[in-house]
């Protein structure tokens, strides 16, 4: 696990990466580059706390984590979505019946 001070050292190396990674994935997806670049962030700290240098760069390993990352939220923001144009129908059949007695 890395320490702050080279947490703070990496991130400055990689700024430019993780922030070339947001941007393509906001032309590629769509979204808000200030949501992306936050939730990358949060990618970020969670490579740097699994990071084994023993298996590669750090570099690899962060594009890999923030990539992969923003693709799991939009997945889930899409299933949720998907859920959410359900509900109402269902709540329609319960609230207007289609029959009139």
């Amino acid at each position: 696990m890395m320490t702050q001070t080279n947490m703070s050292e990496s991130y400055q190396r990689l700024h430019r990466l993780i922030h070339g990674l947001c941007r393509r994935f906001q032309l590629r997806y769509g979204g808000d580059l200030g949501e992306l670049l936050s939730e990358a962030n949060e990618h970020f700290v969670a490579a740097c706390q699994s990071y084994d240098a023993t298996r590669g760069q750090l570099s690899t390993w962060t594009h890999w984590k923030v990539w992969h990352g923003l693709l799991e939220t939009k997945r889930r923001q899409a299933k949720r979505c998907s859920q959410l144009r359900q509900v109402p129908l269902v709540l329609q059949e319960v609230v207007m019946p289609n029959h009139f007695d």
